[in-house]
């Protein structure tokens, strides 16, 4: 959710933004779901009315969690996830089931190259990008972590975004502050 709000800040005020580099996002952009899919959404959203915690904590362990996650990474996210904000929680997650419109809007007007770092355990598609993307996009893939490479690896997603920023403001003039 934080990338499409990005997105939105990105595309509505492009003058005073140099780049954009997401993390862990756009992994199925402007894609609407399956009808599975939304029958599961559907469920989730019904299923967290009744029991947010545990809902929550579910939804945290089958989609955002790994078997390979350390436990320590593992207690702390499913703990952040159970701890949420329930007046803020369900309309949020209701939000991200329809993100997909956002995207589909948002995604041509971007200015610049988007910059994805994401990691493989689930895949990126690309076609989506390749199609709302008019400026193009560069995807940097990560191995081994969950949806936060931020907690698990790093030391490995800092020498990404190192090259993302390095690539995006090359050429760029460059100043020195005396």
């Amino acid at each position: 959710l934080g990338a499409d709000i990005n997105l939105m800040a990105a595309t509505s005020a492009p003058q005073s933004i140099l780049g954009f580099i997401a993390i862990e996002s756009f992994k199925n952009a402007a894609t609407a779901l399956s009808e599975e899919e939304s029958q599961q959404g559907a469920e989730i959203m019904k299923n967290l009315k009744k029991n947010f915690e545990d809902t929550n904590e579910q939804y945290a362990k089958s989609v955002l969690l790994t078997s390979n996650t350390p436990q320590d990474i593992r207690q702390r996210i499913i703990d952040a996830y159970r701890g949420a904000y329930k007046p803020m929680g369900i309309p949020t997650m209701k939000q991200i089931f329809k993100m997909y419109t956002t995207e589909k809007e948002l995604l041509p007007k971007l200015k610049f190259t988007l910059y994805l770092i994401n990691v493989d355990y689930l895949p990126t598609h690309e076609e989506p990008l390749k199609h709302y993307l008019k400026n193009g996009y560069k995807l940097y893939r990560m191995e081994g972590t969950s949806h936060y490479p931020m907690i698990e690896n790093p030391q490995v997603l800092n020498e990404l975004l190192q090259e993302c920023i390095d690539e995006m403001t090359e050429g760029q003039k460059k100043t020195t502050i005396l």
